[in-house]
């Protein structure tokens, strides 16, 4: 395709040629059409599910062309945090995996319904994944376990005192829980109990996180109260995230003109000195070590997302937030999220296991097929290890004798029950030792050495849900905005709480509002509006 600078106002921060090369390097890359020059940019910044879902509505509902449209990302894969990669011999890396519940999902289902799965000829990606879950469902048997032993969930163990403390903290305002921890409100018993170890390990709670998001999750999942030791209720991808989402998201962006420009930062946003008014008139960005700076017509729209699960903490997303940030007060305080890693630090692993060896010891453990099982807690980890078992094959290119599984800690200060160290701090042969230790396995280090276990360390694994106060999250379009908007998890939208659908969801908003698209917003869902959902739900805490 055809490349003008006059269309993108390209202005380089120097004279110098190799500059100059970057910039035409850029330009072409942006792939700009000589013809409707006038028509609106939209300029996106990360290319998480919220940028995807953004670009797709404003294709579909905004009438914009995929050509004037430019997601840039400073990792070497697409997706963000939803990112997948490796093989068998090297072995498998998800830093990340989510699954989902249908109701609670009504935005991206919205989107996906929209996007064609790859090999699928008349299917969307919503098609495809209703259809893989009606033909397979989680019914886990060993939820938690102790001592290399299942443990039966007779009762979830909440007291009559912790099952008030519940419908106060549903039913109270969120304003009165501003800056407040979970630890707050709950007996020091409850932090024991069954109920509290599959709530925490489902959702990566820990009891220091805030209560204004226990408050959130609470009314959008309590449906899924009454089965937290079955796991009935939770929906899966077919395959991993990347290659179920985000391959055929970005495969039909693409197939629309969408312009993607990888292994570039967006370092910094240029504002109109105005003061009155919220305007970006550039983008600067860093390839390849040189400095390029893109200049935003005044109807050009961008949109920015916040922060990041699997993102370093000093740089990308975060780097970005924190410079802009500066003297902006509406624009959020991206150091309450950066600045308490002692509470948001995750750290996961991807297990490849090369032979069928492990999977039967773990298929004998379990009685059932491990990833119908799914989800495993130790409850005498101090680390707060989960196991997941995903539907197998999780990779394209799994053979029938590899499997794939995926474990995760959530309390950073732990120290191993079997190896005495943090996680994080852990070798991925020390994490194997600890989890097969834990699981009652025998001849572990034969074991392990014939594992592959790839680790990954997450500062703001659970950064999203730090105490935190109004205004420390900015709104998806601030107050004084005229052509940016943030998106993501460390933005406020009301409606639902940090998931896949909370990005979707800002997504919509953002689009919506800076496009003037004359639509309704998805309809959210509340499982506490439904009488017969609540009550399914008391009878379980009372179990």
């Amino acid at each position: 395709m055809i490349a003008r600078l006059s269309c993108v106002h390209y202005r380089l921060m120097s004279s110098k040629r190799r500059e100059r090369a970057a910039a035409s390097a850029l330009a072409r890359r942006l792939g700009k059409t000589l013809s409707k020059e006038n028509m609106t940019k939209a300029y996106l910044v990360g290319s998480g599910i919220a940028s995807l879902s953004a670009a797709l509505y404003m294709i579909r509902d905004g009438d914009m062309r995929g050509a004037d449209i430019t997601i840039f990302e400073y990792f070497h894969q697409l997706g963000g945090s939803l990112d997948a990669d490796g093989n068998a011999k090297d072995g498998y890396l998800c830093r990340g995996t989510r699954g989902f519940d249908y109701r609670a999902y009504p935005c991206m289902q919205n989107v996906l319904a929209s996007i064609p799965a790859l090999g699928a000829p008349g299917k969307t990606v919503n098609d495809e994944i209703h259809a893989f879950c009606d033909h397979f469902s989680i019914d886990t048997k060993t939820r938690l376990m102790a001592d290399g032993q299942a443990v039966p969930v007779v009762s979830y163990g909440v007291s009559a005192r912790d099952q008030l403390a519940i419908t106060r903290l549903s039913l109270g305002s969120e304003a009165s829980l501003k800056n407040r921890p979970i630890s707050d409100f709950f007996s020091e018993a409850f932090f024991s109990s069954p109920f509290w170890w599959m709530f925490s390990t489902i959702f990566a709670f820990g009891r220091w996180h805030s209560a204004q998001e226990m408050r959130r999750y609470l009314h959008t999942f309590i449906q899924n109260v009454q089965d937290m030791d079955t796991l009935h209720s939770i929906r899966s991808s077919v395959s991993n995230n990347q290659d179920s989402i985000v391959r055929p998201m970005v495969d039909y962006l693409r197939k629309q003109g969408v312009n993607f420009v990888m292994d570039t930062e967006v370092i910094d946003l240029a504002f109109a000195p105005d003061a009155s008014e919220t305007v970006v008139q550039a983008i600067v960005c860093m390839q390849a070590g040189t400095r390029v700076e893109i200049q935003v017509a005044p109807d050009d729209k961008v949109l920015v997302t916040l922060g990041s699960i699997a993102a370093p903490l000093d740089s990308g997303a975060w780097k970005l937030w924190h410079t802009i940030a500066q003297g902006r007060s509406d624009f959020g305080m991206p150091a309450v999220f950066t600045s308490q890693t002692d509470k948001s630090t995750m750290t996961t692993c991807t297990i490849t296991l090369n032979d069928l060896e492990v999977y039967d010891m773990l298929r004998e453990r379990f009685g059932q097929e491990p990833d119908v099982n799914r989800l495993t807690t130790f409850i005498d980890s101090p680390w707060s290890l989960s196991l997941i078992v995903p539907k197998q094959p999780w990779f394209a290119d799994q053979g029938p004798d590899t499997k794939v599984l995926w474990c995760y800690g959530i309390w950073p200060k732990g120290i191993g029950k079997f190896v005495p160290k943090r996680m994080e701090d852990c070798s991925p042969e020390e994490i194997l030792t600890e989890l097969f230790s834990l699981l009652g396995l025998s001849d572990i280090p034969r074991l392990v050495q014939k594992t592959i276990c790839r680790k990954s360390v997450l500062p703001a694994g659970h950064a999203q849900f730090l105490c935190r106060t109004p205004g420390d999250r900015p709104e998806v379009i601030p107050e004084k905005s005229r052509n940016l908007a943030f998106l993501g998890q460390y933005v406020e939208s009301e409606g639902t709480t940090y998931t896949m659908e909370y990005s979707v969801r800002t997504a919509q908003k953002a689009v919506y509002q800076l496009l003037d698209i004359e639509k309704p917003m998805t309809s959210t869902y509340h499982g506490m509006a439904h009488p017969e959902t609540l009550l399914r739900a008391a009878r379980a805490f009372m179990r």
